[in-house]
């Protein structure tokens, strides 16, 4: 099974890039750690994915009328995956690992997605933490200046890779 996990797109109609489209398409689940910045764009990718999208707001979604939570957990394969946007208040732009595994501890998740830092990470400790990066065109980078997604592979219930993908 295919788990996208994606961040940041900021695409404010809600198209997916080309390349990430059909990994999209292709996966069993879209994990989408906030930053659409438009409601029309969540509208149009709950539209085209439906249920197998999970998604979470980001600090650009500010719209009242957006039906997202801050935090989210799913268990997909009988693992508990969490997906937050930011992981800390203090740390804006880079990735603070022991923010990211307290957020882990609290929703009491084998998996954090987050987003935010715009900076692909993958890492594997107590909690496998994973930052896909920035998915999309429309807002400029951080620190990090390329387009990627993380891709989970699970099989038997458990997780048998994850790597990240430039686009």
């Amino acid at each position: 099974m295919l788990i996208l996990a994606l961040a940041d797109i900021h695409q404010p109609d809600g198209k997916l890039l080309s390349k990430i489209k059909l990994l999209a398409d292709e996966a069993a689940w879209i994990l989408l750690a906030g930053d659409f910045d438009t409601k029309k764009a969540y509208d149009e990718l709950k539209a085209t994915y439906k249920d197998k999208l999970i998604a979470v707001k980001g600090n650009t979604n500010e719209d009242p009328t957006l039906p997202l939570k801050s935090e989210e957990v799913i268990t997909i394969n009988g693992i508990k995956f969490g997906l937050i946007h930011k992981v800390s208040e203090n740390s804006s732009d880079t990735f603070d690992e022991k923010a990211a595994q307290a957020v882990a501890d609290r929703l009491g998740v084998k998996v954090l997605i987050f987003g935010h830092i715009h900076q692909p990470a993958v890492v594997y400790g107590s909690k496998l933490l994973i930052c896909p990066g920035r998915g999309g065109t429309g807002a400029q980078p951080k620190k990090f200046s390329g387009i990627s997604v993380a891709l989970i592979e699970m099989f038997d219930k458990k997780i048998t890779s994850v790597r990240i993908n430039l686009i």
